[in-house]
């Protein structure tokens, strides 16, 4: 378009982000990224689902994005229908809980598509595989926001909030968009 000057500014803005987020929220211990900053600027060290959309972003450097999806697919965070909002580690884990430990049927798409960004494609049709799964237990694959975070076996289902909006819209699309070639 003719503004090269200003693209310029663009390009070495977003790449001081990249540098400052990459600097500030990666922890080294977990090969993950944490939750975020508190108000003293510390990291807050929750393992969640967040992180992974982060790959969908771009923003994760290559060297660190096989660790990130290794710990994704942990047992705490992995359960079978999907990634949980918050690992089953944390104190304050509660799998029929809005956020903490549930399984997000549109939050895991967005994983699944950042997976996909990162050519992991198994993991993203692993994804794909239990929100499928899931969507198969409620009438006409009608997925509801979320689902517990209940592992996932041979004699279970998915269990829905009781007070959920059913069905929910952004769980509908995730089932199509977890199938978004990149």
């Amino acid at each position: 378009m003719g503004r090269k000057r200003e693209a310029k500014k663009l390009r070495q803005k977003a790449e001081s982000l990249y540098q400052r987020f990459n600097e500030k929220f990666w922890m080294e211990s977990e090969g993950f990224y944490c939750l975020g900053l508190d108000d003293k600027k510390q990291q807050i060290q929750s393992i969640t689902s967040n992180p992974g959309h982060l790959l969908w972003s771009g923003i994760v450097p290559q060297e660190r994005a096989k660790k990130l999806v290794n710990r994704l697919f942990q047992p705490d965070m992995w359960c079978g229908w999907g990634v949980r909002t918050l690992s089953s580690q944390n104190l304050g884990y509660n799998p029929i809980s809005y956020q903490r430990g549930s399984v997000w049927p549109h939050d895991n798409s967005i994983i699944a598509a950042g997976l996909k960004k990162y050519d992991y494609h198994e993991e993203a049709n692993r994804i794909a595989e239990g929100i499928f799964a899931a969507a198969s237990y409620f009438q006409a694959g009608r997925m509801p926001e979320f689902v517990a975070g209940i592992e996932r076996q041979d004699d279970n289902f998915p269990v829905p909030y009781q007070t959920l909006i059913y069905p929910q819209a952004w769980a509908a699309g995730s089932i199509f968009y977890s199938f978004v070639p990149f």
